[in-house]
């Protein structure tokens, strides 16, 4: 008899009497009773209710004959109905396939199911293999959709089956709201969420209630934590259609308890007793700044119970270690003051005494010396154990031992005196420990040597290889340790044996060791001798072995390992049968191992899991690769590869590989995407039908993850786990969303371009004249006048910035962003040496010296223009009002698109920026706009600027290896001013701008760092522009701390133009070259008052330079590294004059990692003392001098400078 059908009658029987199977009567329409599948854990709760909104391709309603019992099956898993379930369809042709719950869910859209259709592999018109509905149902439940799946299976009255799916839809979160918080801000508490927009949240579940029970006690902690100790927590979920629903976390925070004082209050020690006076025993006095500092509650504001259990905590802790093992501590809060009170009683105590000599070798007390050093009495025991019995009293010498011994006394002695006190009604002391300590000399180890005994000239590894190995460190200045220990060495040895066996030299074995049959003793595991003013001790045991050199007019000593080496075991040959979608000759490209390589079970291990993973990344998770070893010296056949069968020289490697099948890319599913549409997910996604690459797989989630949507992206594979794996891989996409539109604001200061500091003296007019005041009191007040400070500040400049962005603009990935920033300052006192505003001069408008920057622009972006893989970026418009932050003062309209490609790390770009603008130079603030003689006294720019840039380093904040590089090369059509052209003074021109940066980091040694940087440019004016002066927004500058700029111990963009000879550059207000007097006096032009600044405030046509700088670390418990720089430059109109113009300047930088990752620095830096003018004008005797620099600069900024 079929067994299928044997299976079904039984299961028929069984079902009424077992589970209340209720059978139809006579002739009608068939019943089907439907048992509750896997749930995954959870409760099933089906839906029955057919779904209208279905299409007819996923669904069909069809019309059943009359038929008995027998025609309807159920599947019950678990209650071994599984051949009665397929019994009714089995190797029956398919009529349907249905999907019933899906009515106004997230899976009721049409395309999901027509995916769903696909997934479960059951094409109608094909007949029902058995296994096939249990594979569909797991399928089902692995997508993640549902909570439960049902199904049955009904013939129709052609005998065809019609299969019907019932599934029960998880309920997905939406949205999280908070309300009621106040005193915790909505972003902290988004930290503490387990619960995440998109996972499902199934509230009629065990596991669903479970879920929010544990995510109310996680917000209940945060507030706890934060001195609210009433904080009431309630989460509540709100329908939203779809299958998805909002979770509401209501907040009643209570009352915050502050903390303003700490009041302690310490009980008094018992009375002596006259033994304890006889002997002069005593406790340790406990004071109340000892309990205080012990406490930490310096800087605590909010009082909690978990708070107060940690004050307890450590005051316990503390009293331990002085001898108190029994102490009661309360800790309260007294509302009426908002004060704690901490209560302590110490108690009896045990006296714990600690005495060190140098000298191991003296009489049995004589020379110790009572420490005070808290760290040793730490490192004992009672502070953790409470108790002062012998058993701890001994305990606490090991400790002891090991303290020293990392404070690198190792051949260290201690000795315990344990004496308990005769109990008495009065007294205060139980008993008195005391330790013995000779620490002998300080064991720090200056070097690890390694020696190949029989290969001393060919030693496999190098020394420095080897001592990344081991965990035992010589001394280094830059790193904390180098004390040896015995115990570490040992296990060093162990893990050098293994590292060696793990590299193919199984013959490898230590050459100190004891004789083979010997037994290890004290006297022959430590031997010691000296030879030639030089100390050794030797370690031997059975299997390893070490030793310890010290010359005897040093304190350090250094560490000897030798080693037999041995012969490695070598890859002979490689056979590979069975390859055929992939060839043989690509089957050994992809095996790391060749011929003649070193080779050991760990690295054929990883090479055989190496080509796995590369048939798997291709798409073969059917293939199977079989390795074979045979082996040669000792002689062995041809076997399944061991570590046995790896003893030997020379091994023959053989593959037997079988690919199977290769499977394609499925269905794609998504979960998460609640505001943006699928096809903006679905787009990067592999189509169904192309081959399975890892490699695809791996970009799509890239790009989804570029998007800058999603704050969680991950991908799992349906089907790949069956056996064999299923022909078609579906892909579930499960994404959790950023908040994507928000408002951003910010407000605070900011300094005025320090380029303007040689006309911009102070910050409000005034000011200096109020500080005088203030700190001239006491001089006035006792001589009857004060002597003014003479400071220079710099203006500042008042900001605030805000803006809209809607990173998910339109539902479809798109970023929208409008921002304005505006800046206020109060009007400067202008430097000597500019002149007051007159006839001869326009006056700026009248708010020009107090709005001195604003700007707003509308940003669009496409990552994604078009579905291809360029990006667009468009600013529509730009204007920008800026006579702060830069030092050309300007007024532009503009609007910029730039069309980007990336390729791996190398991204290319195309952009074109045409607007209207006007400059002036930023110290000639009462002179006319330079060009201001067209539309609205703005003057149009284009700039067409192709640009490429490269980036490889290991990490955007603190590189420390890797190549940097960036090149553009704008076209540029704008205004320009010559003067040699007395008809057109100011006419359009073409030029164009090469700019290059290159930065290189290499790492040197394991502790430094040398990073190298190269800038350099040339604007080429055409023919129409060779004598004109170009506008000053395009040309270069030089000096300061800004990376196109840098040269540390100049102004920022202070460095002026010099000719060959090394002379600056000076023009009138005319644009006349005119001649710069010789200053004899290198001092005397400081703060000399000029009657009229030069024209030019120090830019050109051509720029040159670079730095080098060597990074070390400091400290790195403090997080604090260092840097030697050297920057050096030029600045000229000719590249023939860059040479006499070359600068210097060499400094110090001192570097603090800001939460271990953002670099805050501090640069000190001086020049070469060569001419450094931050200003040049006309003197009172008509002739042009320089007013110099100060010779030492000061820069203090984020990140490195380069």
């Amino acid at each position: 008899m079929n067994l299928a059908w044997l299976g079904l009658w039984i299961a028929v029987s069984l079902l009424p009497a077992s589970l209340g199977f209720a059978q139809a009567d006579g002739a009608s329409s068939p019943s089907a009773e439907v048992a509750p599948a896997k749930a995954t854990g959870l409760a099933a709760a089906a839906t029955t209710t057919a779904d209208p909104s279905l299409p007819k391709a996923a669904t069909r309603t069809t019309e059943l004959a009359a038929t008995t019992a027998t025609d309807v099956a159920m599947i019950a898993f678990g209650a071994g109905a599984l051949v009665a379930a397929e019994g009714a369809c089995v190797l029956r042709p398919i009529a349907a396939v249905e999907f019933v719950g899906c009515a106004d869910q997230a899976c009721g859209d049409s395309k999901v199911l027509s995916q769903l259709a696909s997934v479960v592999d059951l094409r109608p018109g094909r007949k029902l293999q058995s296994g096939e509905l249990r594979v569909a149902w797991d399928r089902l439940l692995r997508i993640g959709f549902f909570k439960s799946v049902q199904l049955r299976c009904q013939r129709n009255a052609e005998g065809n089956g019609l299969i019907r799916f019932e599934v029960a839809p998880h309920a997905f979160v939406k949205r999280i709201h908070f309300a009621g918080n106040s005193a915790l801000f909505v972003d902290e508490l988004r930290t503490k969420l387990l619960i995440q927009p998109g996972d499902a949240l199934d509230l009629d579940t065990v596991g669903g209630r479970e879920r929010m029970q544990a995510q109310k006690e996680a917000i209940e902690a945060v507030y706890q934590r934060n001195g609210f100790d009433g904080a009431k927590i309630r989460l509540r979920s709100v329908a939203l259609g779809h299958g998805n629903l909002a979770l509401w976390i209501d907040i009643s925070e209570g009352e915050r308890r502050r903390i303003n004082d700490a009041k302690f209050e310490i009980q008094a020690p018992p009375r002596r007793s006259e033994f304890e006076e006889h002997h002069g025993l005593r406790c340790p006095v406990v004071s109340e700044r000892a309990v205080r500092l012990a406490a930490a509650v310096q800087g605590l504001d909010v009082f909690s119970q978990r708070e107060a259990n940690r004050v307890r905590s450590r005051i316990r802790t503390y009293l331990r270690r002085i001898g108190f093992g029994s102490a009661r501590i309360e800790v309260h809060h007294e509302t009426s003051d908002q004060t704690i009170r901490i209560d302590v009683v110490p108690g009896k105590c045990s006296i714990v005494r600690i005495l060190l000599r140098d000298d191991s070798e003296g009489s049995a007390n004589a020379g110790f010396e009572l420490q005070e050093d808290r760290a040793l009495y730490d490192a004992l025991s009672f502070g953790d154990s409470g108790l002062y019995d012998f058993a701890e009293a001994e305990r606490g010498r090991q400790d002891l031992l090991i303290a020293l011994e990392n404070r690198g006394y190792l051949f260290a002695d201690a000795r315990l005196d344990f004496r308990p006190v005769p109990p008495s009604e009065s007294g205060q002391v139980i008993s008195a420990i005391t330790y013995y300590a000779a620490t002998g000399y300080v064991s720090q180890v200056r070097g690890i040597f390694f020696h190949a005994v029989d290969k001393r000239s060919a030693a496999a590894l190098d020394d420095a290889a080897l001592r990344n190995v081991v965990s035992t460190r010589a001394y280094d200045f830059f790193d904390a340790g180098g004390y040896l220990q015995i115990d570490q060495v040992l296990a060093d040895l162990d893990l050098l044996r293994q590292f060696f066996i793990s590299q193919g030299y199984w013959e490898f074995r230590y050459a100190l060791t004891l004789p083979e049959h010997a037994t290890p003793t004290a006297a022959n595991r430590r031997t010691v001798s000296t030879v030639d003013n030089i100390l050794t001790i030797a370690y031997r045991y059975p299997d390893k072995g070490f030793r310890l050199r010290k010359p005897l007019e040093e304190s350090f000593i250094y560490l000897d390992i030798d080693y037999f080496q041995g012969e490695p075991t070598r890859l002979r040959g490689l056979q590979v049968t069975g390859a055929n979608v992939i060839t043989q000759a690509a089957v050994r490209a992809l095996w790391p191992l060749k011929s003649g390589d070193i080779v050991s079970f760990e690295k054929l291990e990883r090479a055989l899991t190496e080509l796995e993973a590369s048939y798997r990344n291709s798409g073969f998770f059917r293939s199977h690769v079989t390795m074979l070893c045979s082996s040669t010296a000792p002689d062995r056949p041809l076997t399944e590869c061991t570590r046995t069968t790896l003893l030997a020289r020379q091994i023959d490697v053989e593959l037997h590989i079988s690919e199977g099948e290769r499977v394609d890319f499925g269905e794609s599913f998504v979960i998460g995407a609640f505001n943006t549409d699928i096809d903006v997910v679905t787009r990067d996604l592999p189509r169904a039908g192309e081959p399975y690459s890892a490699a695809l797989e791996f970009e799509s989630q890239r790009r989804l993850r570029g998007l800058g949507l999603f704050a969680q992206v991950s991908f799992a594979r349906v089907g790949d786990d069956e056996k064999p794996p299923r022909r078609r891989l579906g892909t579930v996409v499960r994404v959790v969303e950023e908040q994507n539109r928000y408002w951003e604001g910010l407000t605070g200061f900011q300094t005025i371009n320090t380029a303007r500091n040689s006309f911009e003296r102070e910050s409000i007019a005034g000011f200096k004249e109020v500080i005088d005041h203030a700190t001239t009191a006491t001089d006035r007040a006792a001589m009857g006048y004060g002597r003014a400070q003479n400071l220079i500040l710099p203006n500042l400049l008042a900001t605030a910035e805000a803006a809209y962005v809607d990173k998910n603009f339109a539902r479809s990935g798109k970023l929208l962003r409008l921002a304005a920033k505006v800046g206020l300052t109060a009007p400067p006192e202008y430097a000597a040496s500019q002149t007051r505003y007159n006839a001869e001069y326009l006056t700026p408008p009248w708010w020009s010296d107090t709005l001195r920057y604003a700007a707003a622009s509308l940003t669009y972006h496409d990552p994604r223009l078009l579905g291809t893989e360029f990006g667009l970026r468009w600013v529509i418009p730009a204007i920008t009002h800026d006579y702060a932050l830069s030092v050309v003062d300007q007024d532009k309209v503009s609007s910029l698109v730039e069309i980007s490609r990336r390729f791996g790390r190398l991204l290319t770009a195309v952009s074109l920026d045409y607007g209207f603008l006007r400059l002036r130079p930023a110290n000639l603030r009462d002179r006319d706009f330079d060009n201001a003689n067209s539309f609205f006294g703005l003057s149009q720019q284009l700039l067409v600027t192709p640009s490429v840039s490269y980036d490889n380093t290991d990490s955007p904040l603190n590189p420390t290896r890797g190549l940097s590089l960036q090149l553009s090369l704008p076209y540029i059509n704008g205004y320009i001013r010559d003067s040699q052209d007395s008809s057109e003074p100011f006419k359009l021109a073409n030029m164009i701008k090469w700019e290059g940066t290159g930065r290189m980091y290499l790492p040197v040694g394991d502790s430094l760092v040398l990073a190298t940087m190269v800038h350099g440019g040339v604007v080429y004016p055409f023919s129409d522009a060779a004598t004109a002066e170009l506008p000053q927004n395009i040309t270069f500058r030089l000096g300061g701390q800004y990376p196109q700029s840098l040269l540390r111990g100049y102004a920022d963009y202070g460095i002026r133009r010099y000719d060959s000879s090394g002379k600056p550059i000076v023009r009138d207000k005319a644009g006349n070259l005119v001649e710069l007097q010789t200053i004899e006096d290198k001092t005397s032009p400081k703060g000399r008052a000029f009657l009229e600044t030069d024209y030019t405030v120090g830019y050109g046509r051509v720029v040159a330079n670079g730095a080098l700088e060597l990074r070390f670390p400091v400290s790195r418990d403090l997080k604090l590294s260092g840097a030697l720089y050297w920057d050096f430059g030029a600045l000229a109109d000719d590249a023939s004059d860059l040479w006499g113009g070359v600068r210097h300047g060499l400094g110090g930088s001192l570097v603090w990692m800001l939460a271990g990752q953002i670099p805050v620095r501090f640069d000190l830096a001086f020049t070469d003392q060569r001419d450094r003018c931050i200003d040049i004008g006309k003197g009172t005797d008509g002739k042009y001098d320089c007013l110099l620099e100060e010779s030492i600069a000061t820069y203090f900024g984020l990140m490195y400078a380069f």
